[in-house]
Order: C-alpha cells, then structure tokens, then sequence
C-alpha cells in the first residue's frame, strides 16, 4: 500500500500513516536473562559500593543518617554473604545427594567397564528403552548371590522389583570359574 493524494486511496493513505504512526510509537527493551539471585547479589554489591564511596567523600545526608547508612552497609554485606552461603550450600548438598545416589547405585550393581565384564559373570538388565538397557550390571565376584525382593526374610544381595519376583527369586554360586544359577521354589 503506497501514500496517494488522490481522493480515491484515501482510505490506504490514511491506514497507511495510522499503521507508520504506531509503528515509530513501538519501543523494543532488550533484557537479559538472569538468575534472581544473582540479580539480587549484583544489585547488593551495587549498593554496597554507593554507600562506601558516600562514606569515603563525607556526602552524608543531613540529619544525623551516616550511622543509620552503616547500618544499611552491614546489612547489604551481611545478605550478600547468605545469599553466597546459601548457593555454596545448596552446591555442596547437591554433591553429597549425588555421592549418596552414586553409592546406591554401586550397591545395585552399577555400570561396570568392560575389561571386569569379560572376565567375571555378570548380568544386565533388559528394556524396551534402548536407554535403559544394560544400565544395571550385576557382578558375581564368588560365594552365594541372593536375587530376590527387599520385602524377603533374608536380605538379598541383589533386589529386584516386579509382579513375577519372588521374595527369594534366585541363588548364584560362584565356584572359580563356575557360576551357577538357581531358581527358588516357585520363580519362574
């Protein structure tokens, strides 16, 4: 649509210049994405700075407030220290959760490198998600592994979960290089 002085596009003309009017009228403000905390943080530390320059220049307010600014000093670096405690705790509970989960995990069985698979009797689970197959490697090092659920009399070296698992599912004997794998009464 073009800008005419004929009478005939004087309904383009005119729609034309509302649409140009409210065009120039739009105003685009760029705004970066950032933590909450760390915008706090950044905004203390800010503040922190304005006031110690205002305490090293003498541009105190009148009235008496220099003591009520210090205050408002200690503050701000007080909440700056807890706002950084805060995230180097929450760091540290995260690592130690991921400790604890690791663990766990080895306790299961674990992922296993390959050197230790070929030389020891082992077993992977299965899954239609090609992802989580072969997640779970369950080593049998020597002795009796117990395979059953955690609900079981006698705790089992391996727990497994599932409508066709028995309390005490199964029995691995390893004897040098023999492993034998036998089911309890009733697994099926």
């Amino acid at each position: 649509v073009a800008i005419s002085p004929s009478c005939v596009n004087y309904d383009e003309t005119l729609s034309t210049l509302r649409y140009a009017d409210r065009a120039k009228q739009i105003k685009n403000k760029a705004v970066v994405n950032e933590d909450p905390n760390q915008k706090l943080i950044r905004g203390l530390k800010e503040e922190i700075e304005e006031l110690k320059r205002m305490l090293m220049s003498g541009e105190m307010p009148a009235g008496g407030q220099q003591q009520g600014m210090e205050e408002a000093m200690k503050e701000n670096q007080r909440l700056l220290r807890e706002s950084e405690r805060t995230w180097e705790d929450k760091l540290k509970d995260s690592r130690n959760q991921f400790q604890e989960h690791s663990a766990a995990f080895a306790k299961m069985g674990g992922v296993a490198d390959d050197e230790r698979m070929s030389t020891t009797a082992h077993i992977i689970n299965l899954n239609q998600d090609p992802q989580m197959s072969g997640v779970l490697v369950h080593f049998f090092e020597g002795g009796l592994t117990k395979i059953g659920r955690k609900d079981a009399e006698e705790p089992q070296n391996i727990e497994l979960s599932g409508l066709s698992i028995n309390k005490q599912h199964a029995v691995v004997s390893t004897i040098g290089n023999k492993t034998t794998l036998k089911p309890c009464e009733g697994a099926k």
